[in-house]
């Protein structure tokens, strides 16, 4: 199936209908991972695979926004544009959100200082942690597209190698075996954002070449086995089919960015 055909970008923002799946993934994965607890079917793993995924697909969409037309960097109403989009979006219904875990269900959020925490994004507890990781991104994103569009004007490889250099730099000082311990830092979920950026560069320079439909069906088919694979990531899943040790898929956090940026570029080619 030709998903390309349905895709286009207006002047207002991105508007990419085939990959409202890919969000119904990674929604599917956190749902997955939720419900199976009270079960004791216990898919652990698979809403951290999923809110991985939507990191990837929020910096590709964001950065393919900006990528498509380099002026809107210039453009201060784009950036006031941004600023209020990506607040209210996500703010207003999070500190909602907070307030009634606090005064109604204290789960997660169970003193003042825990709420305060949450409130400033200073600390995440529970299923909020992603809420301070995407918007530390936010924060940071347009320097990374400053720089992509910079750079873009030049030269494409230099963007890549620029953004290796960065993740070399980035394993340094949060390197991947401590990510299972520290992924709700947005420094440790660095390369995840990256890689949905670097996969819009991709994206904008594939889309001038036409592909056989055998190759397309290619590309579907190894976009189901990185699914399958992703499936395969979650500890209970692997002790059930194989009996070797779980060897610690879904706490590499570098694989997946790989991993979920090749998904969308095969997405959106396939």
């Amino acid at each position: 199936m030709q998903l390309t055909r349905y895709i286009h970008f207006t002047d207002k923002r991105n508007i990419i209908p085939a990959l409202d799946g890919v969000r119904g993934l990674a929604i599917a994965f956190v749902l997955a991972s939720h419900i199976s607890n009270p079960f004791q079917v216990n898919l652990g793993g698979l809403g951290k695979e999923g809110v991985w995924l939507f990191f990837v697909l929020s910096a590709f969409l964001l950065t393919s926004y900006f990528l498509e037309q380099p002026n809107r960097v210039n453009n201060l109403w784009e950036w006031i544009n941004y600023i209020v989009r990506r607040g209210l979006r996500i703010y207003p219904l999070y500190v909602l959100v907070l307030f009634f875990e606090f005064f109604f269900v204290r789960a997660n959020i169970q003193d003042v200082d825990m709420l305060r925490d949450s409130l400033f994004l200073q600390r995440s507890f529970g299923p909020y942690w992603a809420i301070p990781v995407l918007m530390a991104f936010y924060l940071f994103f347009p320097l990374i597209i400053g720089l992509f569009v910079l750079v873009a004007r030049r030269n494409s490889i230099i963007i890549f190698l620029m953004v290796l250099v960065i993740i070399l730099i980035q394993q340094v000082f949060f390197p991947m075996q401590l990510t299972g311990q520290f992924y709700k830092n947005f420094f440790y979920a660095l390369p995840l954002f990256l890689g949905g950026s670097l996969t819009s560069i991709l994206y904008l320079e594939l889309r001038k070449i036409t592909f056989s439909d055998r190759l397309k069906y290619v590309f579907s088919f190894l976009a189901l086995t990185i699914v399958c694979f992703s499936l395969l990531a979650s500890p209970r899943i692997w002790h059930s089919l194989f009996l070797l040790p779980y060897p610690g898929l879904n706490r590499n956090i570098l694989l997946f960015g790989l991993l979920w940026s090749s998904f969308l570029l095969l997405i959106l080619h396939g």
